[in-house]
């Protein structure tokens, strides 16, 4: 067996844990084999010493016991040892929590005590209210990895990532960050990283003389601190990664997370400079991303191609987007063609499905000609810009490229990709069930993000839709430098060829590009949804009813005294609008879900003869007392299309 060559950079790494002191961050180019070069660094560190290897998934830890089997190296990832940290502090206490992984804790307790934690909280309609759930819900996660604690915390944080908040949300995030450190008998994944340091937890059984610390570039703020927390009074860490390859911040990781490690005390920087991965066609580009970037000896010519055909992707390449919506679009295409491929990313469709779940039509409507799934993204996409431009003073250009927006138009893109040649919503669940959920045969095409190709290569690459990246909707500073770092990353996943897709054979979603084609978009879109909504809708009355039964109202504690401010104030406005007419009361109701009426109902404090006459799944009136009046609310199509009052 021939000896092993190392690289001059490596050789600079291995004498420095030998002969070094302090502490080192390795700026590890894509493809210097940053892997191979950190688990060879173990044997140049004494068998006696404590080591622990920090790696950024389950993935790579599994990969990394395989190939390590030093008894003195631990292998986990953060929230791996966050939550032995929990476990071990709490073990010695008087009462031991349960500390049972959930990972629904938060989402769980603030929708079962929604009503309780928004008391005096006045929301206009539906949607306001379901997008100040999922603001909270996003928030208390990246919060709490930011290790927030007061309101400014929490609303440096929002700024930072787009969100429009108010008093309210900082209270019920503050009290949520609380409750968790309080409630200890579940934890979440995030619990398992922050709560450690939000406890101040420094236990010597989990006291290391080293840590190698993987993916450094994309640790999150309370990753950083868990890590140092490991070191016992006289260790020594190796952090491993490539700030050009900082793509995650949209999730929560720190993008100054490189420089922050690089600047504890007593820390100096090495460098991996050499890709072994890349052929020579690739070097130009990464070096303008990378000027130290090398090659190996005798890397491969290889060869870029433009412009090329659907039909002519080899079998069992890798093809990579921007965005999902392209990707999906293109599976179902090469799915036609019996060509074998696959998507990879489950989470993809878990969040789809929530999605269609909440809104709970029948309907796709992808020609935007009825109601139906696709118009209701879409107003849901148009008042939520609204309400920023209004709020925040922005124009429409300025609220259209806000984070938020640009996430609902590319979730709206992928259902409508998806939605394709087929009928209705139950039709797109299987098919989102079947695309993501289902255990896939990772044989043929892989597609994927170019979030989730880093770490991957492949001999042939192609980037489809090209003029997507980096995207023209980045607007603050972070994410600007992300996507230049994720063209990057694109770059360099091939061994072999490279190629673009001809977007005159695929072109990317109509609104994708820029802003200006965005804004323009949307303003046909508003005048589809003028079409669907603002025009009399006919209601079709069934022949004969099939069933009559009493249909009980979801509990909500009404007695006068427990009522909150915000539901009086709703209450009172909602009953004086339907004395004076019940037309106007009809305008509150009109488009809305059977649940959506009873949410309704239930702010107006209506407990008795809540009644439905069904005539099947979709089409149906309701009746319902009202002080001394009566109303009848008719369904068709699953929403309400008129509201009749009886005197």
């Amino acid at each position: 067996m021939s000896e092993i060559k190392y690289s001059t950079y490596q050789e600079k790494l291995f004498d420095w844990i030998t002969n070094g002191k302090g502490n080192a961050v390795v700026e590890a180019i894509a493809g210097s084999g940053k892997s191979f070069s950190i688990t060879h660094a173990l044997k140049f560190i004494p068998e006696k010493k404590r080591i622990m290897f920090l790696a950024f998934n389950k993935s790579t830890v599994n990969e990394l016991q395989d190939k390590i089997k030093q008894s003195n190296v631990t292998i986990r990832t953060s929230h791996s040892l966050g939550y032995l940290m929990l476990r071990t502090h709490f073990k010695y206490q008087t009462v031991i929590p349960g500390l049972e992984v959930d990972e629904y804790k938060y989402r769980t307790y603030f929708k079962k005590n929604f009503s309780e934690l928004c008391e005096g909280i006045e929301f206009t309609s539906t949607c306001e209210r379901d997008e100040f759930k999922d603001t909270i819900l996003t928030l208390i996660d990246i919060c709490r990895v930011y290790l927030c604690e007061t309101s400014d915390d929490i609303a440096k944080i929002a700024d930072k990532y787009g969100y429009m908040i108010t008093n309210d949300h900082v209270k019920i995030i503050k009290h949520l960050i609380e409750w968790g450190k309080e409630n200890l008998d579940f934890v979440d994944f995030t619990d398992m990283i922050c709560l450690p340091n939000y406890f101040n937890l420094i236990l010597n059984s989990l006291k290391y003389d080293w840590v190698l610390l993987d993916e450094c570039q994309d640790q999150n703020i309370a990753m950083q601190q868990l890590f140092q927390r490991c070191l016992k009074k006289d260790g020594r860490f190796v952090a491993v990664g490539d700030r050009k390859q900082a793509i995650m911040c949209f999730s929560g990781a720190d993008n100054e997370a490189f420089e922050k490690i690089l600047k504890i005390p007593n820390t100096s920087k090495l460098d991996l400079s050499i890709n072994y991965r890349c052929p020579q066609v690739v070097l130009p580009l990464a070096k303008r991303f990378v000027p130290q970037f090398q090659l190996r000896e005798n890397a491969p010519d290889g060869k870029i191609t433009f412009d090329t055909k659907i039909k002519d992707i080899k079998p069992n390449s890798m093809v990579i987007c921007r965005n999902t919506a392209p990707l999906v679009e293109l599976y179902l295409k090469l799915i036609q063609r019996n060509i074998k491929c696959y998507i990879k990313g489950i989470d993809i469709g878990s969040n789809l499905l929530d999605i269609i779940e909440r809104i709970n039509t029948p309907y796709i409507s992808l020609d935007m000609k009825k109601d139906g799934l696709i118009p209701i993204l879409y107003k849901n996409l148009l008042e939520a810009r609204e309400k920023l431009m209004v709020k925040r003073g922005l124009d429409v250009y300025d609220a259209t490229s806000d984070r938020s927006i640009i996430q609902q138009m590319e979730i709206i893109n992928t259902i409508k990709a998806l939605s394709n040649d087929i009928n209705n919503t139950f039709e797109l669940i299987q098919r989102i069930k079947k695309i993501f959920l289902a255990k896939q045969d990772e044989n043929g095409i892989c597609l994927i993000t170019a979030h989730k190709a880093k770490g991957l290569e492949h001999e042939h690459v192609y980037l489809l839709c090209p003029s997507l990246v980096p995207s023209g909707l980045a607007k603050k500073d972070w994410e600007i430098e992300a996507e230049q770092n994720l063209l990057y990353v694109i770059y360099t996943r091939t061994k072999n060829e490279f190629s673009t897709i001809c977007e005159k054979d695929f072109p990317p979603p109509q609104g994708s590009r820029d802003i200006n084609e965005t804004v323009t978009h949307l303003m046909v879109i508003s005048g589809c949804l003028k079409q669907i909504y603002n025009k009399e809708v006919e209601y079709d009355e069934p022949s004969e009813p099939t069933k009559i039964f009493k249909l009980p109202l979801k509990k909500v504690n009404m007695e006068p005294e427990d009522k909150s401010i915000g539901q009086q104030t709703r209450q009172s406005a909602v009953v004086e609008t339907i004395d004076k007419r019940v037309k106007n009361f009809e305008k509150i109701m009109l488009n809305k879900t059977i649940d959506e009426c009873y949410d309704i109902f239930n702010d107006l404090g209506i407990t008795n003869d809540i009644r439905v006459t069904q005539y099947d799944d979709i089409n149906c009136p309701i009746t319902a007392d009202l002080k001394s009046d009566r109303i009848n609310v008719h369904l068709n199509g699953g929403r309400v299309v008129s509201v009749e009052g009886f005197y």
